[in-house]
């Protein structure tokens, strides 16, 4: 395996083959459950009282078994206490699309019925994928202690033990125990934040080294990775569920290291009889760039990208704060105009286009739930601000080759009971408009019966409309799903930032949005540039003020992602139109191979004096696309080692946009952009 000094490493090019559905199996017999596909396999052993212990996890593409042989693992238990009884067990496997947004699957699905509690657990396995997710739900049993232990952070007593790694006989609520075999492995924490409005930093990794005997550290969190630092091989273990401030049930650290044992934890039902949490496993190859295109790969599982309706550019006034002031009919249909000049594929209307009015608007007296007791007709459209109702504006931007968004709160009121009427209203908006996009606001899912039915109102929706419709979850404040709580409905909406605040630096989204992609599947991710024009005498002597970047800049900066005007495009200059336009031409073109490729960060992490960037590869590896960006870097020349992410041929590079230039051999790129602030958008092609 080729290791480079920044990183980059070899990618095992067997995981970026794609494989038949008949690869995935999943059999039960002699008490024993095998679960994998052709990349990687599971095996438990099953109990008399149906509990499954762990007894193999092997990454079959790169040979390695990652549990002590021989040993098993803690049992997967639920909230609840068991009653001691013999449990009958039968396995149903389908193969198929499980829901509109997947690729085809396995889903199989074991329970072990008793006279008082009844387990069961569906396992899911993708053909292209080495992972397995995992997910119970126990129907019987009583409460037991709160999840987790509490002996982490004891002062050690002096008193020599052999350390202790398998479950109490009277634990309660673990999703999964692995006795890891390598010797000499590297565990990075991660630490996701939601709620932007009041945090900025969103991605903060600890790592450690796992000692096999003197490591007792508990970690809250989702995500979590163990890697061999001799192979580079390793195993990313991801809980999709809210962030842990955000989980409507209280429980303990959701992860417990305990020596080379690692016991994930949370099911998060509150011992009710509902799913648990699922947790899926992860394998891969070549360090931390193969770790990301794994998640990446397995969030594209769950949502998969479909042309035409993911990674569009979407406009919405909101970002220039004049709430819901300016929004009416002639307003926007200026909006519509401006909008097919600057070559976006989205208009979005923000709060305001409805009848009823919320606690943002610019008149005093409105509510930010409880909108059906308020109003039976609160979503109706506005009668003054829009008299001739929507039609209009829909069938211009249909005209013009755009597509149609609104703004939407589902009603957070008495955890959600209306999931029912907001869907159906959304379905009415699609059906009798044409209405695709909605940018979901307003959500506090604070209880798991809110929880449960906020995922009702959005899978009523996609179900309905073989997932047409995008939803963008804000996960700018509250208590929301968050980054992993609920994948497959759509992107996220990241950020709300504003010159007019003094909270927006494009330098600061970049890092942001370079630190999340190593983790989430970019197209994922909503971000934001802005009229660089406006407020710009509140950056006064700031060399990295919005104003010091180009508009083609600011729009690089979230190329990437699922971009987002966050303007009024009929207020912005020509300057900016022409700049942005021209590099928005550039992207429909590309933006299919771009946003279809394995995206990496490569660089320094963004901190606006660096140089950083991102790589897209399609999944031969055989060409693909290069962002780099030069901050206030000194130096106007950067070199990114890249043997073994492209094939052995000379590689031939195409510049589409920035200024600068790059040239390549088969072990390096070098590129050069003369002023601070650049960017460039090479093509990369690797030849036959």
């Amino acid at each position: 395996m080729d290791s480079h000094p920044d990183g980059l490493r070899t990618v095992n090019p067997e995981l970026n083959t794609l494989m038949p559905l008949e690869s995935c199996f999943a059999a039960l017999a002699d008490g024993r459950l095998r679960i994998g596909n052709a990349l990687i396999e599971r095996e438990w052993r099953i109990s008399p009282d149906g509990l499954l212990r762990s007894l193999s996890l092997v990454d079959r593409a790169s040979g390695t078994s990652w549990l002590v042989a021989d040993r098993e693992g803690a049992p997967i238990l639920p909230e609840v206490r068991l009653s001691d009884e013999r449990r009958a067990v039968k396995l149903e496997v389908v193969r198929g699309r499980r829901f509109p947004t997947e690729s085809e699957s396995l889903v199989a699905t074991l329970t072990a019925k008793g006279d008082r509690v009844t387990l069961t657990t569906v396992f899911q396995v993708f053909p292209d994928l080495a992972g397995i997710s995992v997910q119970l739900t126990c129907n019987g049993g009583e409460i037991g202690r709160p999840s987790g232990s509490s002996d982490a952070n004891s002062p050690p007593s002096g008193i020599e033990a052999v350390p202790e790694t398998a479950a109490a006989p009277n634990e309660v609520d673990i999703l999964d125990s692995l006795a890891l075999a390598p010797r000499h492995l590297r565990l990075t924490a991660v630490t996701l934040r939601d709620q932007t409005d009041q945090h900025d930093e969103l991605v903060h990794e600890e790592e450690l080294l796992l000692h096999p005997n003197k490591n007792r550290r508990d970690f809250n969190g989702i995500l979590f990775a163990v890697e061999d630092t001799l192979t580079a091989n390793g195993l990313v273990l991801v809980k999709e569920a809210p962030l842990p401030h955000a989980c409507p049930v209280v429980a303990g650290p959701s992860l417990e290291v305990r020596g080379h044992t690692c016991t994930i934890r949370g099911h998060g039902t509150g011992g009710d009889g509902l799913p648990g949490y699922r947790l899926t496993i992860l394998a891969y190859s070549g360090g931390p760039n193969g770790r990301t295109m794994a998640l990446h790969r397995w969030q594209r599982n769950l949502r998969q990208y479909r042309p035409g309706r993911d990674g569009l550019v979407l406009t919405n006034t909101w970002g220039d704060r004049s709430q819901d002031g300016r929004v009416n009919e002639s307003f926007l249909m200026q909006e519509i105009e401006a909008c097919a000049g600057l070559g976006a594929d989205v208009v979005q209307i923000d709060d305001g286009w409805q009848k009823g009015k919320t606690a943002n608007s610019l008149q005093a007296g409105g509510v930010w739930q409880g909108f059906w007791a308020r109003d039976e007709t609160f979503w109706d459209v506005h009668p003054e601000r829009f008299p001739n109702g929507l039609a209009p504006l829909i069938e211009r931007t249909r005209t013009l080759g755009l597509k149609f968004g609104l703004w939407f709160a589902p009603d957070s009121a008495l955890d959600f009971e209306n999931w029912r009427r907001d869907a159906d209203c959304v379905l009415n908006l699609h059906r009798s408009l044409g209405v695709t996009y909605f940018k979901i606001d307003g959500v506090k899912a604070v209880s798991k019966a809110g929880e449960r039915n906020l995922r009702r109102f959005f899978d009523r929706v996609l179900e309905a409309t073989d997932a047409e419709v995008v939803f963008d979850l804000d996960v700018t404040a509250e208590i929301r799903p968050g980054y992993f709580g609920m994948i497959n409905v759509g992107p996220l909406f990241v950020e709300n930032r504003y010159t007019d605040w003094f909270n927006y630096w494009p330098h600061r989204t970049l890092r942001n949005f370079w630190q999340l992609t190593r983790w989430i599947d970019p197209v994922r991710l909503r971000m934001e540039f802005l009229n660089n024009a406006r407020n710009a005498e509140r950056y006064h002597g700031d060399p990295l003020a919005p104003a010091a970047w180009s508009p083609a800049g600011l729009l690089a900066t979230v190329f990437l992602a699922s971009p987002l005007g966050w303007f009024e495009v009929s207020g912005l200059a020509p300057s900016y139109v022409k700049a942005v336009s021209g590099l928005l031409r550039i992207r429909t073109t590309h933006r299919d191979a771009l946003l279809t490729g394995m995206v990496i960060p490569i660089g320094s992490v963004p901190d606006g004096v660096s140089w950083t960037g991102f790589l897209s590869m399609d999944p031969q590896q055989s060409r693909g696309y290069a962002l780099v960006f030069r901050e206030l870097a000194g130096s106007s020349e950067w070199t990114i080692p890249i043997s073994g992410l492209f094939g052995p041929n000379r590689l031939e590079l195409e510049i589409l946009a920035g200024e600068g230039t790059a040239s390549a051999d088969g072990r390096e790129i070098r590129f050069s952009i003369p002023g601070s602030l650049g960017f460039l958008l090479v093509q990369v092609d690797a030849g036959q």
